[in-house]
């Protein structure tokens, strides 16, 4: 397949991380969980991440699907992915959709995605 914005030809196989990245950012969701899914499921930490912001993102082409988010960002923290680590964490604090309230394993989270790279207002390097 060809990815519509750096038009290289894949052959049906994602060549480029990059491409899923650029098409996430684009809000082309189906073409990025397409591209990024492979390298999920590679054990990608960044690609991780990203699957859970599409299923965990409302009013996409990909429905909402909090299990499938926690799943992937939990994939991802365990290679300590700091925005994957505060994304545990608000999921857990906040108890959504099935995930039980539980404030420490919160905390926890919260303080690992400070010790790998992400300030305490939530922004920092991915």
């Amino acid at each position: 397949m060809s990815c519509p914005y750096c038009r290289l030809v894949h052959n049906g196989v994602p060549q480029d991380l990059e491409c899923g990245i650029v098409a996430f950012a684009k809000h082309d969701f189906q073409l990025a969980l397409n591209l990024l899914l492979p390298f999920a499921e590679a054990g990608r930490p960044y690609a991780q991440c990203t699957v859970a912001s599409i299923y965990f993102t409302p009013g996409t082409s990909i429905s909402q699907n909090f299990a499938e988010a926690f799943r992937w960002w939990a994939e991802s923290a365990a290679q300590n992915h700091p925005v994957a680590c505060h994304n545990l964490g608000t999921m857990d604090e906040s108890g959504l959709d099935g995930v039980h309230h539980d404030y420490e394993k919160a905390q926890e989270y919260y303080r690992k995605a400070v010790d790998y790279g992400i300030d305490q207002c939530g922004s920092g390097e991915t």
